[in-house]
């Protein structure tokens, strides 16, 4: 019997020492979930880090498959679904992301964020897009909030202008991303004109011998804006080589002359083909071996993609008439292209420019497309006199095939650059510079869906695509 009772004693010793030690476990692997694991979590810069570049590096590797708008919205639509974000596309390509206030901030202020796409220059919007798709994973405290990826030309607005008023209430505050060359906060957008050059030729017998077709291929078509009008320009550079032609005494005959899809987006490719006299070939060969070399040695190690050749070809059945030619060869050499106008204060900045988008010399007909942005009025009138008068004196018809409105933010607008900058500077300790925009944005008819919401332009960079996201995350906050 004095044996059990200690035997019992022991066992509930052992009981009382393995609770104790199980207890020191559990606190121990308390301690470390609360202060040690805890301490471990990302920071916010950490996370939004992540998320750039886990966003952007899927968002490149879809680009080839990117090739129409509605494969855009289904890109974005899928995204939004996957990260469990209410995600849906209207009848216009319109891609809207809704995202409810949560109970601590349901009393602050709603929050629109605009951010454009075109399948047709990808490249161009990447950086706003992670910018956006950042802060709708990211943010965890904030009033109701809608992202609207917003299919974008400026040659018809009707999309922008069919987005649902009901999301813009009186005191919202609304973002529009873009894509810049330096980082800056905007209160005042471009305006847009394009513009269609084009009249009917006659076609005659080549009446020389041997046929070249020359080309330059390889560079980047994007949207174009204060930065893509620096990338060389195929269409002029082919056109100023005519004129060098012409300079140097080589004679010619103009068979066809096509390149790039639209006014504004410069052009990635143009070609020509042009006739010469046996006679002519070494001298002529010479004139390109020297432009090639010539754009080369300017252009190979930033454009490596970049190609400007030239070969021998079938010759043709028809070529332009030489009063054709001799007007169209006028009209290229002296036609508008790339930076126009700059800061009077800072002569990097550029404030106003043009691109020439399209030519198609084919079929009898001559049309070039170009186009001009600028946040100064005046300057837009100036760039369409120019364009008028070059085309008069080439014998050669024009209009204006449509305009944008320059766009200027209201009072609440400004009140909202400048609380915005406070919230950018908290997240990142750097100054935004506030710049007028000389790109065109549909700012302007985003303002018309309530001329009393605050509404202001974010220029987004690779550099800064984190920034703007950790900015906009903060702004929201309670």
């Amino acid at each position: 019997m004095k044996d059990k009772l200690l035997k019992l004693v022991k066992n509930k010793k052992a009981l009382i020492v393995a609770g104790v030690v199980l207890l020191c476990i559990i606190l121990i692997l308390a301690i470390y979930f609360i202060f040690i694991k805890g301490n471990n979590e990302p920071s916010l810069q950490e996370t939004i880090d992540g998320r750039v570049l886990a966003y952007e590096t899927d968002l490149r590797d879809s680009l080839e498959t990117l090739d129409s708008n509605d494969a855009v919205v289904k890109y974005l639509v899928n995204w939004g679904k996957n990260k469990n974000i209410d995600a849906k596309a209207d009848y216009h390509n319109n891609v809207v992301f809704n995202i409810p206030a949560t109970a601590a901030a349901n009393e602050q202020k709603p929050t629109v964020i605009v951010c454009g796409y075109n399948a047709d220059c990808m490249e161009s919007y990447i950086h706003s897009i992670v910018c956006a798709l950042t802060v709708a994973k990211t943010t965890t405290e904030h009033g109701d909030l809608k992202i609207i990826f917003v299919s974008e030309n400026p040659d018809d607005s009707g999309n922008v202008e069919k987005i649902s008023s009901k999301y813009f209430s009186d005191n919202t505050q609304a973002f529009y991303l873009g894509n810049t060359n330096n980082s800056k906060i905007g209160i005042a957008t471009g305006g847009f004109n394009k513009y269609t050059i084009s009249k009917n030729y006659k076609e005659v017998r080549p009446s020389n011998n041997k046929a070249y077709k020359i080309s330059i291929s390889g560079l980047p078509e994007q949207m174009m804006d204060s930065k893509s009008v620096k990338t060389p320009n195929p269409i002029k550079r082919l056109g100023n080589l005519l004129a060098t032609f012409k300079s140097n005494s080589i004679i010619f005959e103009l068979a066809s002359f096509e390149g790039g899809k639209d006014a504004s987006v410069t052009p990635g490719n143009a070609s020509m083909t042009i006739v010469v006299n046996n006679d002519a070939t070494t001298k002529l060969e010479n004139q390109l071996n020297k432009a090639i070399e010539k754009f080369n040695d300017s252009y190979s190690e930033k454009y490596p993609d970049a190609a400007f050749t030239f070969e021998v070809c079938d010759l043709p059945s028809r070529v332009v008439n030489s009063d054709d030619t001799e007007h169209l060869v006028s009209l290229m050499y002296t036609l508008l292209n790339g930076e126009y106008s700059v800061d009077e204060e800072d002569d990097d900045y550029i404030t106003s420019y043009s691109n020439i988008g399209y030519i198609s010399i084919k079929a009898r007909k001559i049309t070039i497309l170009t186009a001009a942005s600028s946040y100064d009025s005046s300057k837009l009138s100036e760039i369409t006199e120019s364009y008028k008068t070059i085309s008069a004196l080439s014998n050669i018809g024009f209009k204006v095939s449509s305009s944008k409105a320059v766009f200027a933010a209201n009072d609440a607008g400004k009140e909202l650059a400048k609380n915005f900058i406070v919230s950018y500077k908290k997240y990142k300790t750097t100054e935004l510079e506030k710049k007028n925009v000389p790109e065109y944005t549909p700012c302007y008819y985003l303002s018309k869906l309530n001329e009393k919401a605050g509404l202001i332009y974010l220029g987004v960079t690779e550099k800064t695509q984190d920034n703007f996201a950790g900015g906009l995350i903060v702004h929201m906050q309670p």
